[in-house]
Protein backbone atom coordinates (compact mmCIF):
# COMPACT_ATOMS: atom_id res chain seq x y z
CA UNK A 1 0.00 0.00 0.00
CA UNK A 2 2.96 2.26 0.89
CA UNK A 3 4.93 1.56 -2.49
CA UNK A 4 1.48 2.04 -4.30
CA UNK A 5 0.86 5.54 -2.63
CA UNK A 6 4.57 6.90 -3.03
CA UNK A 7 4.43 5.47 -7.03
CA UNK A 8 1.45 7.18 -7.05
CA UNK A 9 2.61 10.32 -5.79
CA UNK A 10 6.10 9.72 -8.06
CA UNK A 11 4.14 9.64 -11.10
CA UNK A 12 1.87 12.68 -9.84
CA UNK A 13 5.01 14.66 -9.88
CA UNK A 14 6.72 13.46 -12.67
CA UNK A 15 3.51 14.30 -14.72
CA UNK A 16 3.85 17.58 -13.20
CA UNK A 17 7.65 18.47 -14.18
CA UNK A 18 6.17 17.08 -17.64
CA UNK A 19 3.89 19.91 -17.94
CA UNK A 20 6.02 22.68 -16.56
CA UNK A 21 8.67 22.13 -18.99
CA UNK A 22 5.89 22.10 -21.45
CA UNK A 23 4.90 25.06 -20.76
CA UNK A 24 7.95 26.81 -20.13
CA UNK A 25 9.41 25.68 -23.28
CA UNK A 26 5.55 25.32 -25.22
CA UNK A 27 5.70 27.10 -29.03
CA UNK A 28 2.90 29.80 -27.78
CA UNK A 29 2.16 30.94 -24.95
CA UNK A 30 -1.88 29.96 -24.68
CA UNK A 31 -2.62 33.13 -22.86
CA UNK A 32 -1.84 34.61 -25.97
CA UNK A 33 -4.25 31.86 -28.00
CA UNK A 34 -7.69 32.96 -29.43
CA UNK A 35 -10.54 30.79 -27.66
CA UNK A 36 -10.46 29.70 -31.12
CA UNK A 37 -7.03 27.86 -30.68
CA UNK A 38 -8.01 27.01 -26.99
CA UNK A 39 -10.85 25.41 -28.02
CA UNK A 40 -9.18 23.44 -30.92
CA UNK A 41 -6.80 22.06 -28.64
CA UNK A 42 -9.41 20.83 -26.08
CA UNK A 43 -11.58 19.06 -28.93
CA UNK A 44 -8.51 17.27 -30.05
CA UNK A 45 -6.88 15.82 -27.50
CA UNK A 46 -10.69 14.84 -26.11
CA UNK A 47 -10.73 13.17 -30.18
CA UNK A 48 -7.44 11.67 -29.55
CA UNK A 49 -8.25 9.92 -26.10
CA UNK A 50 -11.49 8.36 -27.69
CA UNK A 51 -9.70 6.78 -30.68
CA UNK A 52 -6.86 6.07 -28.26
CA UNK A 53 -9.99 3.88 -26.23
CA UNK A 54 -11.58 2.51 -29.29
CA UNK A 55 -8.35 0.91 -30.54
CA UNK A 56 -7.49 -0.13 -27.21
CA UNK A 57 -11.45 -1.98 -26.94
CA UNK A 58 -10.35 -3.41 -30.30
CA UNK A 59 -7.07 -4.62 -29.38
CA UNK A 60 -5.69 -2.98 -32.24
CA UNK A 61 -1.78 -3.02 -31.92
CA UNK A 62 -1.25 -0.62 -34.99
CA UNK A 63 -4.30 1.61 -33.91
CA UNK A 64 -2.65 2.17 -30.45
CA UNK A 65 0.88 2.56 -31.54
CA UNK A 66 0.24 5.12 -33.58
CA UNK A 67 -1.17 7.52 -31.17
CA UNK A 68 2.20 7.64 -29.76
CA UNK A 69 4.83 10.54 -30.81
CA UNK A 70 8.59 9.24 -30.96
CA UNK A 71 9.89 10.39 -27.61
CA UNK A 72 6.56 8.64 -26.12
CA UNK A 73 6.85 7.50 -22.23
CA UNK A 74 4.53 6.01 -19.96
CA UNK A 75 4.51 5.66 -15.90
CA UNK A 76 1.91 2.71 -15.08
CA UNK A 77 1.93 1.20 -12.22
CA UNK A 78 4.89 2.20 -10.75
CA UNK A 79 7.20 1.38 -13.84
CA UNK A 80 8.51 3.99 -16.30
CA UNK A 81 8.71 2.62 -20.19
CA UNK A 82 10.13 4.54 -22.70
CA UNK A 83 8.94 4.67 -26.22
CA UNK A 84 10.40 1.35 -27.33
CA UNK A 85 9.81 -0.38 -24.25
CA UNK A 86 5.99 1.18 -24.63
CA UNK A 87 5.52 -0.66 -27.70
CA UNK A 88 6.75 -4.23 -26.71
CA UNK A 89 4.25 -3.90 -23.54
CA UNK A 90 1.10 -3.12 -25.90
CA UNK A 91 2.38 -5.90 -28.12
CA UNK A 92 2.57 -8.13 -25.25
CA UNK A 93 -1.01 -7.11 -23.72
CA UNK A 94 -2.48 -7.14 -27.23
CA UNK A 95 -0.86 -11.17 -27.68
CA UNK A 96 -2.11 -11.56 -24.12
CA UNK A 97 -6.03 -10.29 -24.70
CA UNK A 98 -8.81 -10.59 -27.19
CA UNK A 99 -11.20 -8.29 -26.05
CA UNK A 100 -10.56 -5.19 -23.79
CA UNK A 101 -14.22 -2.76 -22.67
CA UNK A 102 -12.93 0.60 -21.15
CA UNK A 103 -14.75 3.65 -20.22
CA UNK A 104 -13.00 7.07 -19.64
CA UNK A 105 -14.19 8.99 -16.96
CA UNK A 106 -14.40 12.50 -15.74
CA UNK A 107 -12.10 13.90 -18.48
CA UNK A 108 -10.63 17.04 -17.38
CA UNK A 109 -8.54 18.84 -20.56
CA UNK A 110 -5.79 21.84 -20.04
CA UNK A 111 -4.71 23.38 -22.59
CA UNK A 112 -1.18 24.45 -22.11
CA UNK A 113 0.25 25.76 -24.81
CA UNK A 114 -1.50 25.86 -28.73
CA UNK A 115 0.34 23.13 -29.14
CA UNK A 116 0.25 20.92 -26.14
CA UNK A 117 -2.59 19.79 -23.97
CA UNK A 118 -2.93 17.59 -20.98
CA UNK A 119 -6.00 15.37 -19.89
CA UNK A 120 -6.98 13.50 -16.42
CA UNK A 121 -9.31 11.20 -16.20
CA UNK A 122 -10.66 8.25 -14.34
CA UNK A 123 -11.22 5.11 -16.49
CA UNK A 124 -12.55 1.35 -15.74
CA UNK A 125 -11.64 -1.84 -18.06
CA UNK A 126 -12.62 -4.92 -18.27
CA UNK A 127 -10.25 -7.23 -20.28
CA UNK A 128 -10.72 -10.55 -21.17
CA UNK A 129 -8.28 -13.25 -21.90
CA UNK A 130 -7.67 -15.55 -24.71
CA UNK A 131 -9.09 -18.14 -21.95
CA UNK A 132 -11.85 -16.14 -21.36
CA UNK A 133 -11.20 -15.17 -17.91
CA UNK A 134 -12.23 -11.44 -17.57
CA UNK A 135 -10.77 -9.06 -14.90
CA UNK A 136 -11.61 -5.64 -13.92
CA UNK A 137 -9.25 -2.98 -12.95
CA UNK A 138 -10.20 0.67 -11.91
CA UNK A 139 -7.81 3.91 -12.29
CA UNK A 140 -6.77 7.17 -13.31
CA UNK A 141 -4.58 8.44 -16.01
CA UNK A 142 -2.58 12.07 -17.28
CA UNK A 143 -2.10 12.35 -20.36
CA UNK A 144 -0.07 14.99 -22.40
CA UNK A 145 -0.16 15.22 -26.24
CA UNK A 146 1.56 17.51 -28.49
CA UNK A 147 0.63 18.91 -32.12
CA UNK A 148 4.11 18.41 -34.55
CA UNK A 149 3.00 19.03 -38.36
CA UNK A 150 -0.39 19.62 -37.34
CA UNK A 151 -0.59 16.11 -35.76
CA UNK A 152 -1.79 15.18 -32.43
CA UNK A 153 -0.25 12.60 -30.18
CA UNK A 154 0.55 11.47 -27.26
CA UNK A 155 4.16 12.02 -25.73
CA UNK A 156 3.72 10.74 -22.02
CA UNK A 157 1.42 9.06 -20.00
CA UNK A 158 0.97 8.43 -16.37
CA UNK A 159 -1.28 6.05 -15.45
CA UNK A 160 -2.09 3.92 -11.93
CA UNK A 161 -4.23 0.85 -11.33
CA UNK A 162 -5.90 -1.48 -9.07
CA UNK A 163 -8.36 -4.31 -9.31
CA UNK A 164 -12.38 -3.43 -9.71
CA UNK A 165 -13.97 -5.83 -7.14
CA UNK A 166 -17.34 -4.24 -6.76
CA UNK A 167 -17.66 -4.65 -10.95
CA UNK A 168 -16.77 -7.86 -11.02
Amino acid sequence: MISQLRSRQFGALSALVVIVLLTVFGLRNCTKSSGSERGYAEASMRILLRSYMIALNECDYDKIVGHYNSTFTLFQDGKTYNHDDALKLVLAQNSYYQHIESSLDDIQVRVITADVAAAYLSFHQAAADKKGTITHRKGEATWVAVRASGEWKFAYAHAWSIPDTVSQ
